[in-house]
């Protein structure tokens, strides 16, 4: 709940920073402004089926060497989401700004971790640079 619960605030920050979103992050956090572009949790364990096991969203899991985690988090603008806000998320929304993402779609970075006794070993490293992304 913390390591998710963290993530969301962060994904609030940066919106607010670029001025999708307005408000105190805590209030915001209140009125789940973050489920309007991140509608589903941060991970998962996985194995032998992609969805093995808990979800890390919402649930009290413990966390063991050898674990395999998928991290997913995402930023969406998903018009039937965003338009679908209640009266209170709206106050939070800069709407004209956000319609003009609807085009864009979002995006997801997901990348499997292998826990180990010493810490973790991502399996599944991508290039997060842009000069390397666009090679």
């Amino acid at each position: 709940d913390d390591m998710e619960r963290l993530s969301f605030k962060h994904l609030m920050i940066e919106l607010r920073n670029f001025g999708f979103i307005r408000g105190g992050i805590d209030e915001m956090y209140a009125a789940k402004i973050h489920d309007l572009f991140q509608p589903h949790g941060i991970g998962h364990f996985t194995g032998l089926d992609v969805h093995d096991g808990n979800r890390l969203r919402h649930e009290k899991v413990v966390l063991k060497k050898t674990n395999v985690l998928v991290l997913e988090p995402g930023c969406y603008f998903m018009s039937f989401l965003l338009e679908g806000a209640t009266e209170e998320q709206k106050k939070y929304l800069n709407l004209p700004m956000i319609r003009e993402y609807y085009e864009f779609g979002g995006v997801r970075i997901e990348d499997n971790y292998i826990l180990t006794e010493g810490g973790n070993i991502n399996i599944s490293p991508i290039p997060r640079e842009i000069e390397d992304v666009e090679r």
